[in-house]
């Protein structure tokens, strides 16, 4: 996972999947961004590299969504995975998000 502030805007490029394999790494990852008041004021989940996510995936993307909302932020992702986008859809998440489906290569 990697982390880049554009303005008020973070963005949180994903390496690959989000599995149970990876998920303890990457909410310790969130919990340290997540750390104090952020100055950001918008969060871009960019899961494009993602073609799969399993159920513990979706709970730690669920949980993020869920937290950072609270605190007022607006929430948008980029996915390429047509598996994600369904998962997305099948359980309401892009009714939370600014979704954005890209042409996967």
């Amino acid at each position: 996972m990697k982390t880049q502030l554009l303005n008020n805007r973070m963005v949180v490029t994903f390496d690959g999947d989000v599995l149970s394999t990876s998920v303890d790494s990457l909410r310790e990852q969130f919990s340290k961004l997540l750390e104090g008041n952020p100055a950001w004021t918008q969060l871009e989940l960019d899961l494009t590299a993602a073609k799969m996510m399993d159920s513990a995936g979706l709970n730690l993307i669920t949980s993020v969504i869920k937290s950072v909302k609270a605190r007022g932020v607006q929430v948008s992702a980029r996915i390429a995975s047509k598996t994600v986008h369904r998962i997305f859809l099948f359980t309401r998440l892009d009714k939370h998000v600014e979704l954005t489906v890209e042409e996967s290569s």
